[in-house]
């Protein structure tokens, strides 16, 4: 009772819980910033403070063990079970604000790093799909292009050089499609190292609408 009441003038939100199990239930529910263990009221604390560090979720939880002067073999204890720290009694109150304020701001960055993995986790997931995304959308104009190019051939072989204007027109219009897809590929670069603007304009649709065409046209024709 000493250490909520000490560690609540100090502005933190103090739980306590008497046995084993309802640490751990607290402590999976909502994940505390620091966790102190005190073996004089409960002998079980080394089985608890094993628990919360063998646990991904609450690996991180920094844990003080608080024990008696005359135990030494609770503290070698105390650091196999992988606590981050132990308070020997009776507790000075400087030196248990000072040890919670390191632990909880280590608990922040720690914190802080497991968030920005996640994001970075979340990027490269975006930006592998949305590679494959382009990679098959490439697929289809480079399809119309070379089917194209294959009947400008056999009309030039016939002699029948006026009636390439329509595939050529597909075959460029296809072509700048594959321009745009590899010009986003060039934006995604950009987007990584923070020097992408988004830029609002006007669309076309009848443009669009042609392009897609261009490229069933040249599908069909192949």
């Amino acid at each position: 009772r000493f250490l909520k009441r000490l560690l609540t003038r100090e502005g933190h939100h103090v739980s306590v819980v008497t046995t084993a199990a309802a640490a751990l239930a607290a402590c999976a529910t909502a994940p505390p910033d620091l966790v102190l263990i005190d073996l004089v009221a409960h002998g079980d604390g080394f089985r608890v403070c094993r628990s919360l560090k063998e646990h991904p979720a609450t690996r991180l939880i920094p844990v003080v063990i608080v024990t008696s002067p005359s135990e030494r073999a609770d503290r070698l204890h105390a650091i196999e079970a992988g606590a981050d720290d132990y308070i020997v009694k009776p507790v000075d109150r400087v030196e248990v604000i000072t040890r919670a304020r390191a632990l909880i701001r280590t608990k922040t960055l720690n914190d802080e790093v497991q968030a920005q993995l996640r994001a970075v986790k979340r990027l490269e997931e975006m930006k592998r799909n949305l590679v494959q995304f382009l990679v098959h959308d490439l697929q289809n104009p480079l399809t119309a292009v070379m089917a194209n190019i294959q009947i400008a051939q056999r009309e030039v072989l016939r002699g029948h050089t006026d009636a390439l204007g329509p595939s050529l027109d597909d075959a460029l219009i296809c072509s700048r499609r594959m321009h745009e897809l590899l010009q986003s590929l060039l934006d995604i670069e950009k987007m990584e190292e923070g020097r992408f603007q988004v830029r609002m304009e006007p669309v076309d649709v009848a443009q669009v609408a042609e392009g897609v065409a261009a490229v069933l046209r040249g599908t069909a024709a192949q």
